[in-house]
């Protein structure tokens, strides 16, 4: 599929979400001019009874006594006459129905307005001939008086003017964003239209009949849980068999739950999603995944999620067919990048809802440095400097300077001498290649108990953790970091290296590309930069290499559900640089069924957890 029918799909593909964005537009737009118009009735000018005086034309006092005082309210003539009812009777009999506006009214009634059919209610308690009372009201007068009298701020006066400006801005734009919001309801549309005649083309029938029983499960297994379904009761995805679409679709379903609850890295769920999403895109798309994140997140989940999946099973290849690839991606996943999305999703939910034995603390790398220190685990070496003052050879004039303050004297960096490969791993890279580390991914069952309660005793966490993927990452050549790399399976057993893959075209960003690409890399036995087969070639101390995650799991985070950890080889040993508790495969193999049985039973915790809390 060219470049053309392929930007046409993902513009036809986006109104959906376009739609809820303008929706949500278009009633902030209109809502300064509802806020307006009550204002404008809460501050214009009111009937107002002096004591002592007859009510004026048009209206009349409804009264009666109290210990306080007398009470009375000034309503409209064109109410039922009542002769001895309380404020509240009289504001409920003008009233019935209407929308109270707290607020000072000014004058002797300025308790509390009632605004139904136009008829407004004014209720107000004290003395009518008491002489003090008569002089704290001339007081008070003289006093309003002088506070109107007095110049406004400029700050006051300047907050007014924008507001008076974004209202009529406001006001210009509305009509346009109708418009544009009922084109856009038109062009999705043209949208399913296009999809449908494309599939139908592509496929025949029984391919687009397939598609809708894929969407059908989808919007059903979201309403289930809408409805307050508990996990495991799905009747769309119950059993073994469709135990990775279980476990897929009720962890987006939870982002709605996320969505704006503190998160153990971020702010708030969306935020970590802003922060960590800026330099990934859809191959092919070219959109940093961040933007999308500006949206509601219902409009993520109901339109812009599933639109996307259509239009890579409609034009992609591979897999069977357009009917395969729309129940793959949008039911059960199997790339690196959605897999990455369910462990982030786990461990927010886990944070969450979990027992904090702070295990979630170790996402700083500094607090995993020293916690590791005091617990033996060998991990990268730092320097341990107030800070390091770094200038230009070449700048004069105070330019060029930089002064990095340490993490161990309360900065926020981490200043470390740079680490080479050994020379055994050395030979397989470039000259230019940067340090090129191991992914290891860990799990803990001890997470489960912690849950609902204490952690089961430091054996038994030691014996829960399981190493489930090792992943080599061959650096490219001139590279800083591993993060562009060629990604080679390792067993866990032998260490010998298998196939590679690169994931590097989800990071292309810009221009969208003539094609929709494959969400799968390109495999390759050998290092692009060198010609070298590097499938084959063992890593050396593979079985202490997992030996030293597991116990770095078990001791510093057993809470913690999953961890990736990045290990460097070096000629000084092999140690650790980091953990990452929103963990990334990269690519690796690992024994499926087990990983989804695991975050099955994680999940199955933290639901009964959340229906709990919702009690």
């Amino acid at each position: 599929m060219g470049r053309p029918a392929f930007l046409l799909l993902l513009l036809l593909a986006s109104p959906p979400a376009l739609v809820g964005l303008l929706t949500v537009a278009a009633a902030a737009a209109s809502a300064p001019a509802d806020i307006s118009a009550a204002a404008r009735a809460v501050t214009s000018p009111l009937p107002v009874n002096p004591v002592g005086k007859a009510p004026p034309a048009g209206w009349r006092v409804s009264s009666s006594s109290s210990p306080g005082g007398a009470l009375f309210a000034l309503l409209p003539r064109t109410a039922p006459p009542t002769n001895d009812s309380t404020d509240e009777e009289a504001l409920a009999d003008a009233s019935e129905g209407g929308r109270t506006l707290g607020g000072t009214l000014g004058g002797d009634y300025a308790s509390q307005a009632e605004m139904t059919g136009g008829d407004t209610v004014l209720s107000y308690k004290g003395t009518f001939s008491d002489e003090e009372t008569q002089q704290q009201r001339q007081q008070q007068r003289q006093q309003q008086r002088q506070r109107q009298q007095q110049p406004k701020k400029p700050e006051v006066a300047a907050a007014t003017a924008a507001m008076l400006l974004a209202r009529a801005a406001l006001r210009l734009i509305l009509p346009a964003l109708r418009a544009v919001a009922t084109a856009s309801a038109a062009l999705a549309a043209a949208a399913v239209i296009t999809v449908c005649v494309l599939v139908l083309v592509q496929g025949g029938v029984a391919a687009a009949a397939g598609m809708a029983r894929t969407l059908y499960l989808y919007y059903a297994t979201m309403l289930f849980y809408a409805r307050g379904g508990q996990y495991g009761a799905c009747p769309h995805t119950r059993g073994a068999n469709d135990r990775p679409a279980e476990v897929h679709l009720y962890s987006l379903f939870v982002v709605g739950h996320l969505w704006a609850r503190p998160h153990y890295r971020s702010g708030t769920f969306r935020g970590d999603m802003r922060k960590n999403l800026r330099n990934v895109a859809y191959p092919g798309m070219g959109l940093p995944l961040h933007h999308l994140v500006a949206l509601p997140w219902s409009v993520l989940l109901l339109a812009v999620h599933p639109a996307i999946c259509i239009v890579y099973a409609a034009l992609g290849s591979g897999g069977g067919g357009p009917s395969c690839r729309l129940q793959e991606l949008l039911l059960a996943p199997g790339n690196w990048f959605a897999l990455w999305r369910l462990n982030c999703r786990l461990a927010s939910l886990h944070a969450l809802l979990g027992v904090p034995a702070g295990g979630y603390a170790m996402e700083d790398k500094w607090t995993f440095l020293e916690a590791a220190a005091v617990h033996d685990v060998p991990v990268s070496p730092t320097l341990r400097l107030d800070g390091v003052f770094v200038k230009d050879r070449n700048e004069e004039g105070g330019m060029g300077i930089h002064v990095f303050r340490s993490a161990h004297a309360g900065g926020d960096w981490i200043i470390q001498p740079m680490m080479r490969n050994s020379a055994t791993v050395a030979q397989w890279l470039p000259a230019g290649a940067p340090l090129s580390t191991l992914r290891v991914i860990t799990s803990s069952e001890a997470c489960v108990s912690a849950v609902d309660g204490p952690l089961p005793p430091a054996g038994d966490c030691a014996a829960g953790v399981t190493a489930l993927s090792c992943v080599f990452r061959a650096g490219r050549d001139g590279a800083l970091t591993d993060h562009n790399s060629i990604l080679f399976d390792v067993d866990l057993k032998t260490g010998i290296v298998g196939r590679g893959i690169t994931n590097q075209h989800w990071y292309r960003l810009g221009r969208p590309t003539a094609a929709v690409e494959a969400l799968q890399g390109v495999e390759t036995d050998v290092h692009p930069d060198t010609g070298r087969t590097l499938r084959g070639v063992q890593i050396p101390d593979i079985a202490d290499i997992t030996a030293l995650c597991r116990r770095a799991h078990a001791t510093l985070l057993p809470d913690v559900p999953l961890a990736g950890w990045d290990v460097a080889m070096t000629d000084e040993g092999n140690c650790l640089l980091e953990v990452n508790l929103s963990c990334n495969f990269f690519e690796g193999t690992f024994d499926r069924p087990a990983y989804f049985a695991f975050v099955d039973r994680c999940f199955r915790r933290l639901d009964t957890k959340l229906h709990e809390a919702a009690k």
